[in-house]
């Protein structure tokens, strides 16, 4: 069972993910979950690679992304963005460099919409995590020594997603998260939780009965994903392994306008080659490529080297792009493998002594009026 709230670790991480195969996701309009852990926050960066795929006994190459995590950006993630914005620099290009990475911050959470519920991990933009940490700090008025609202995994949380109409989803997106229906820990907690292991509190509060709705506690006793192992950083050797076995494509291009990633392929290519990475170039979005695989040449003394499409055929005779190349966007970016050989440490025995915070007030814990205490209606 993962712990609930926020971890130690993740408790010190002031800034910032790996692509997790399987999770939520925010829908446009509202959204309605159970926060369970969290934030976990990683660095991704996704970088444009050709994917090869069996299609009837033919192998084919198909656009695609693999991501990069990472926490401190040094060594060879440094080398690249510094050689990147140093070759922009020379040829006057003020864009944004394409090898750039993004911070990411993931939840556990119970997606309360759907018809078969389970735990899993949870992609929230840094709105919807601000709007979330403000809910959950937020002290009470009449007496700062209380939340005002309680723990985030206390109750349930609406989160709304929408596009202003006529703007690029890029700009014209906004997101907000509320609590939704009543509170009934609201003003009793203790502002000391904020910084404790939780194990205490649940059990001052009643126990996972009080806080959880029956259908969930199972669920979240049964899961067995560790995110902090899940979005754990690349270490310097696994993402030159990584960029070796799946090289950056020189010509990928973006998914919104499909304009070249790396405009400036030439000059990067060869600082790449200088920094003992295999590149390869294929412009799959041209409709140039052939449906079989083309042949391949190799240059470098690494064995590896430049790859390159040796034969092409003329445009009359290719498939249309949609035939041959999967859009970017539908290619699932490889997670960073999830361990699930060993679930997580069990939640801390309750601390006894005076030094105890106590709710407020404790003899009503167990006589909310209608027995609300005992967590989310779902």
């Amino acid at each position: 069972m993962p712990k609930i709230g926020t971890t130690q670790t993740q408790r010190a991480q002031t800034t910032g993910g790996s692509v997790l195969e399987d999770q939520h996701s925010i829908e446009k309009g509202d959204n309605l979950f159970r926060f369970i852990q969290g934030p976990q926050m990683i660095k991704t960066i996704f970088y444009p690679t050709v994917i090869e795929e069996d299609e009837n006994g033919k192998t084919i190459l198909k656009s695609g992304f693999r991501a990069l995590n990472f926490l401190d950006k040094s060594g060879l993630i440094e080398s690249i963005q510094s050689a990147e914005i140093e070759i922009r620099g020379k040829l006057g290009d003020e864009d944004e460099i394409g090898f750039k990475d993004k911070i990411n911050w993931f939840y556990l959470a119970i997606d309360l919409q759907q018809s078969i519920l389970s735990v899993k991990p949870l992609k929230v933009p840094k709105t919807v995590k601000d709007k979330i940490n403000e809910i959950e700090t937020k002290l009470d008025i009449k007496d700062p020594a209380f939340l005002m609202n309680g723990l985030f995994w206390m109750f349930d949380i609406l989160v709304s997603k929408t596009i202003t109409p006529g703007k690029a989803a890029r700009y014209g997106t906004k997101y907000d998260a509320s609590i939704y229906g009543e509170n009934p820990w609201r003003s009793r907690i203790p502002a000391v939780y904020l910084r404790s292991e939780t194990g205490t509190l649940i059990e001052e509060c009643g126990g996972m009965g009080a806080i959880f709705a029956a259908e969930l506690i199972p669920l979240i006793e049964d899961c067995d994903i560790d995110l902090e192992k899940a979005l754990a950083p690349q270490s310097e050797i696994q993402i030159r392994e990584r960029l070796q076995k799946f090289p950056i494509n020189l010509l990928g291009r973006r998914t919104n306008d499909h304009t070249l990633i790396y405009p400036q392929h030439p000059q990067f290519g060869e600082m790449l080659k200088s920094l003992g990475l295999p590149t390869v170039e294929i412009d799959a979005i041209e409709g140039n490529q052939s449906k079989e695989k083309p042949a391949v040449t190799t240059s470098g003394s690494r064995g590896i080297g430049s790859l390159k499409a040796a034969t092409l055929k003329k445009q009359e005779e290719t498939v249309a792009l949609v035939e041959v190349v999967t859009p970017v966007e539908t290619v699932t970016p490889e997670p960073t493998p999830i361990t699930t050989e060993s679930k997580i440490p069990p939640m801390p025995k309750p601390i006894r002594g005076s030094t105890t915070p106590t709710i407020k007030p404790v003899t009503k814990l167990k006589n909310i009026k209608g027995n609300e205490s005992k967590g989310s209606k779902w």
